[in-house]
């Protein structure tokens, strides 16, 4: 039995984002630590084409180094680029049309490009709920060394759906996501992310959450050497606010992982304390 390494997400997240799941998030097994370093920036700017027409443009940047190259810790970047254009078909619908171009740069091998078109429908549906469908492609332009064979460009399925609830002390959130992800194993993955989360207001300054989080990582487009992995993991945790800018928060995790070529499952177990300083929190 081995126990998962350090950086790896938990349930739903903190705060989770509908339709949007974190890039570059690693699930590692790893007997002994491994410190990870992980920078990450991003930018955009929206433009209002009518009143019904928006364009939006943006752009993010991911970089993760490790103390010690191995096996599920290899130095990545990733650059994202996107493009965006909505369309407001009524007062509580939008239709937009998403578009991706990524640079995936492990540290030893070379890089690899993939795309992404999709179609996206969104609806608050009412007052409290939202709910979004999502559905494209993505497509790779993989190497011959990342790929296992020569140069060519392979095209997979790429989407999402869920929706969120929120109430006056209660947020409810589901979310299922298909997408190309870079990973810390120095290759790009087609993940499949299940996220579920409850987030309960005790009083103005004190949340209660709880998440679930199913992760399935399987080879991209054109790829015929990654090995296959699943992940799971649930949480109970809090965060209390104690100033405007400073939060108490801890928890209980636990983490379980398959990988196709392993003899034993990895499982942890972990309880955390901390506090978090937010500046410019208002």
């Amino acid at each position: 039995m081995v126990t998962l390494g350090r950086f790896f997400p938990s349930g739903a997240g903190v705060d989770p984002v509908l339709g949007q799941p974190d890039p570059g998030e690693n699930v590692p097994s790893v007997a002994s630590s491994n410190r990870e370093d992980r920078f990450a920036v991003a930018s955009g700017v929206n433009f209002d084409i009518t009143q019904r027409q928006v364009l939006e443009l943006g752009a993010e940047y991911l970089d993760v180094a490790f103390d010690e190259q191995r096996r599920g810790d290899v130095d990545f970047d990733d650059i994202t680029l996107f493009a965006n254009y909505r369309f407001k078909t009524s007062e509580m619908s939008t239709l937009a049309v998403l578009t991706t171009f990524e640079k995936f740069d492990p540290v030893d091998d070379d890089p690899t490009d993939y795309y992404s078109l999709s179609g996206e429908w969104t609806r608050n549906w009412t007052e409290t709920a939202k709910v979004y469908v999502r559905a494209g492609a993505s497509f790779v332009d993989s190497n011959s060394t990342a790929g296992g064979g020569n140069n060519s460009t392979s095209s997979g399925f790429s989407g999402g759906v869920g929706a969120e609830w929120t109430y006056q002390v209660t947020r409810l959130f589901a979310d299922l996501n298909q997408y190309l992800d870079p990973n810390a194993d120095g290759q790009l993955v087609n993940r499949t992310q299940l996220r579920l989360g409850v987030a309960r207001d005790l009083s103005q300054k004190t949340v209660l959450t709880f998440g679930l989080r199913g992760i399935n990582d399987d080879a991209p487009p054109g790829d015929s050497t990654f090995v296959s992995q699943k992940y799971f993991a649930g949480d109970v945790g809090f965060r209390w606010r104690m100033q405007r800018q400073w939060t108490l928060f801890g928890g209980y995790t636990y983490r379980w992982k398959d990988r196709d070529d392993a003899a034993d499952n990895a499982t942890a177990n972990a309880l955390s304390l901390g506090v978090a300083w937010q500046p410019d929190r208002k």
